[in-house]
């Protein structure tokens, strides 16, 4: 999640503040449950049995309020902190771990990893811990993962792939890197690995494309444009520089830009960078 809001991956300062945020409470929680450690660590030397269940609960929850801003994940995320704290009995078990099928796995899944790496400062019930494990192994054991090879005419094209799994119908956005998709209650993972028609072009994670060009200086002499045949693009051979190496770059006439609040959305299209390379 911090990934998310790194101000080297999302430049808003929103995002800079949520960074922030959220590295502030991992800085405090691993600071203070480290503290509880070693306060157990000295106690179980003395003999003492020390278990402060409730200030791990305290820090816990105010970890579960900086990950999920949602009052309703905030709290199911702390009923599932209290299915695992509290001591209940075999018929409670079975309604406690019922809950917890129904819970949303991504959210299941993001509690899971807290409470396993911090399992034993948080004095954590093993059995219980790994009965979640399985709910969510069982969650996650039906998804599946297609990989589509578009080309780079469907690319251009902003093209979308019929993709019937099922009963469901699927229209795939072929120009996007990956989406997910709710399956009947599986996911459905689409990963789009497009076809280049040569080894000297390459499409960057903002869908830039780059094409590495080679010319002896003898062959541009005698040419009006640089030619790229099958995107009918052209760059005239007069706006060059006479050195080894340059970039010339056609904008806003790629592939479709990536819009994850409207995957569909084509109105804005990447960059073509012609990477030109005079030989002798």
């Amino acid at each position: 999640m911090a990934l998310k809001y790194h101000p080297d991956k999302n430049k808003t300062e929103e995002a800079c503040s949520k960074f922030q945020e959220i590295h502030e409470a991992y800085v405090y929680l691993t600071s203070e449950l480290t503290n509880i450690y070693d306060f157990n660590d000295n106690d179980f030397e003395n003999g003492d049995d020390y278990n402060d269940t409730s200030s791990n609960k305290t820090y816990l929850s105010a970890f579960i309020k900086v990950l999920f801003k949602n009052p309703e994940q905030q709290e199911i995320a702390e009923k599932i902190c209290e299915i695992v704290y509290n001591k209940i009995g075999e018929k409670a078990m079975k309604k406690s771990l019922e809950f917890l099928e129904k819970v949303d796995r991504r959210l299941l899944k993001i509690v899971y990893t807290i409470l396993a790496k911090y399992q034993q400062i948080l004095c954590i019930n093993t059995e219980f811990l790994s009965k979640i494990g399985d709910i969510l192994k069982m969650k996650f054991d039906n998804d599946e993962r297609i990989i589509l090879n578009p080309s780079l005419k469907d690319l251009f094209e902003a093209n979308l792939y019929k993709l019937k799994i099922g009963d469901q119908l699927f229209l795939v956005p072929l120009w996007h890197h990956e989406l997910v998709y709710d399956n009947s209650g599986c996911e459905l993972t689409v990963e789009c690995v497009p076809e280049l028609q040569s080894t000297n072009m390459s499409i960057d994670e903002n869908n830039n494309l780059h094409i590495n060009l080679n010319y002896e200086l003898t062959e541009l002499w005698k040419m009006k444009w640089i030619e790229i045949d099958f995107l009918k693009i052209s760059y005239p051979v007069d706006n060059l520089n006479i050195v080894p190496t340059q970039t010339r770059i056609i904008g806003g006439s790629g592939i479709p830009q990536i819009n994850k609040n409207d995957i569909y959305d084509v109105s804005k299209r990447g960059n073509i960078y012609l990477h030109i390379f005079i030989i002798e």
